[in-house]
């Protein structure tokens, strides 16, 4: 049953909605800028989140991040990332929304040394069901570099399906590359979240080289 009847109801369902068994969602503190700006430009994510590897001044990310994640909009959210046992940012999410369609593009980026260790999964996790049971959303989407293989594997566990590709539209070591659109649907979600598979847990999500990193920013 999806209604909230009662008090406890409501506190349960708020409580839990942005929290995890490994990591919760929160507002993104003046404070973690200068990490998120470092993650950003890391060689290790250049290529996986940019058309071109190109490194930007902290104090241009910084804004950039403040107004990703302001959530003053009706229609864009962002949340840092946090590690429940013991609070620390392991990254930035967010959903970008179209003021038509109920439908938003998620966005995500974790700090190198936190990949491959299931928190990206989780996050996915957490932001459909925030998308889908809260922003009563009905499509949410992601865009990543085809050859980003790991992040479309962990996308794919989780429920996305690849809708169509953006032929050559990435220049990387002289060669160039497709962009591949993925998304869920809200009829597509429902069942696996009542099913207690929101992020295909089932099926190896967490697995051994995940890294989630999309471009939507």
């Amino acid at each position: 049953m999806r209604r909230l009847t009662d008090t406890d109801a409501a506190i349960a369902y708020s409580t839990g909605l942005l929290r995890g068994d490994r990591v919760y969602l929160r507002e993104v503190r003046e404070d973690d800028l200068v990490q998120l700006t470092r993650w950003w430009n890391d060689p290790a994510t250049l290529s996986l989140q940019q058309s071109t590897v190109r490194p930007i001044p902290g104090q241009t990310m910084a804004d950039r991040f403040r107004l990703w994640t302001a959530n003053t909009s009706p229609h864009d959210t962002g949340f840092a990332v946090v590690r429940i046992d013991d609070d620390t940012v392991i990254g930035q999410t967010g959903l970008k929304g179209s003021p038509n369609g109920r439908s938003a593009e998620f966005v995500i980026v974790l700090g190198p040394e936190f990949t491959s260790r299931g928190y990206g999964t989780e996050t996915v996790r957490l932001m459909l069901r925030f998308g889908f049971a809260e922003l009563g959303l009905h499509r949410i989407e992601l865009r990543a570099w085809g050859f980003n293989t790991r992040a479309i594997g962990a996308y794919l566990r989780a429920g996305f399906v690849e809708e169509g590709r953006r032929r050559d539209v990435t220049f990387h070591n002289g060669q160039y590359g497709d962009e591949v659109i993925m998304g869920i649907l809200e009829q597509e979600w429902w069942p696996r979240a009542e099913a207690g598979d929101e992020a295909g847990e089932t099926g190896g999500a967490g697995s051994e080289g995940e890294r989630s990193e999309t471009h939507g920013y």
